[in-house]
């Protein structure tokens, strides 16, 4: 028996051994995958570094490159190896960004060829007067509108653009102004104001210059209500909803034009004025706030309308040679001043009611 206890402490010491010779080996591991986990990151400390210091210097020699001369430019170009890298050093992003137009200018060219099997001098949609460029094309070959456009960023808070196309009517050659605008870009809660000359945004395809077409010709209702295309002086509002999905509602106040004139010169129709009023009592004013903005507006939503009818009207007709913007102008405003006096009567007749209760 006291043999036997002799070796129970030996067996012990023995089958405790190559536990603590395993912890040694785990902990020889650990230290060698932290070694490597600080390795690796003082390597990717290293490279970030080394990024950033390529993006700052990248980024001082793309400030600088707008203060420096042509002759300074053209000397980093000719010591430049196109074919050695692929990334861009700073100095070839410097000259790229300089080679940019500021403002903005585009010239746009388009021929066109028209053949017809019928007369396009009779041409006619029935029922509706043909007013402003509507109607077909003249036939043959021809140079169609080149337009010049000019579009810039005045500053952070308005941008800019002014379109004048160049036309050959009957051999002569004039430049036109079509759009002349300014643009707000620093509205809050998605609001945009555009003042000048443009294109009205009523329909989908008015806004669209004529080389941006998806046919060769609009469709007919723009031709009809529209003159082709509506483009008028005034001011336009938009608001972008911040919604999901795309939703922008927008309204437009304008000058008015010279359609109903333009349409009784070319047509020969007569025009029947005629001048609305409603009271005062019978007019709601109906406001919808929404945040930081307020809507407001006047609706006749009951009561009575007193309307007054004017002698027709038969504008003079005027020829093509002789028909410009002044002259239609003036027939406008004799028209508008005719209607202004037909809503006065109509006042008169609400307040003599009122003179007899």
């Amino acid at each position: 028996m006291r043999t036997l206890w002799l070796y129970l402490p030996l067996a012990w010491v023995l089958a405790s051994c190559p536990v603590a010779l395993a912890q040694s080996g785990q902990n020889s591991e650990l230290d060698d995958l932290r070694e490597e986990i600080r390795s690796m990151r003082a390597e990717y400390e290293a490279r970030i570094a080394d990024l950033e210091a390529r993006l700052d210097a990248a980024e001082r020699a793309a400030d600088g490159g707008a203060a420096k001369t042509s002759s300074s430019a053209a000397a980093i170009a000719g010591t430049m190896d196109y074919g050695s890298s692929a990334n861009p050093s700073p100095q070839t992003v410097s000259v790229a960004r300089d080679s940019a137009f500021n403002p903005a200018i585009g010239v746009t060219f388009q021929g066109q060829a028209w053949s017809y099997d019928r007369d396009p001098g009779g041409y006619v949609i029935p029922g509706f007067p043909l007013g402003g460029e509507a109607g077909p094309a003249p036939e043959g070959l021809s140079l169609a509108e080149t337009e010049i456009s000019i579009s810039a960023n005045v500053d952070d808070k308005f941008t800019a653009m002014l379109n004048a196309p160049i036309v050959i009517e009957d051999g002569d050659v004039h430049v036109e102004l079509e759009e002349a605008w300014v643009e707000t870009l620093g509205l809050p809660a998605g609001l945009a104001v555009r003042m000048g000359r443009f294109f009205s945004d009523i329909g989908y395809l008015n806004t669209r210059h004529f080389h941006a077409w998806d046919f060769a010709d609009q469709p007919l209702v723009y031709q009809v209500f529209l003159g082709q295309q509506y483009l008028d002086d005034g001011l336009q509002l938009r608001w972008l909803a911040p919604t999901d999905f795309y939703l922008e509602l927008g309204g437009e106040i304008l000058r008015g034009g010279i359609g109903a004139a333009l349409l009784a010169q070319e047509s020969g129709a007569p025009l029947v004025p005629v001048g609305f009023y409603v009271p005062d009592q019978f007019v709601r004013i109906i406001n919808l706030k929404r945040e930081s903005w307020v809507s407001s507006g006047r609706w006749q939503l009951g009561g009575r309308c007193y309307i007054q009818v004017g002698k027709v009207l038969k504008p003079e007709s005027v020829n093509n040679e002789e028909r410009n913007y002044r002259n239609l102008r003036e027939v406008t405003e004799d028209i508008m001043e005719t209607i202004r006096s037909l809503v006065r009567l109509a006042e008169e007749s609400f307040n003599k009611g009122l003179e007899k209760l």
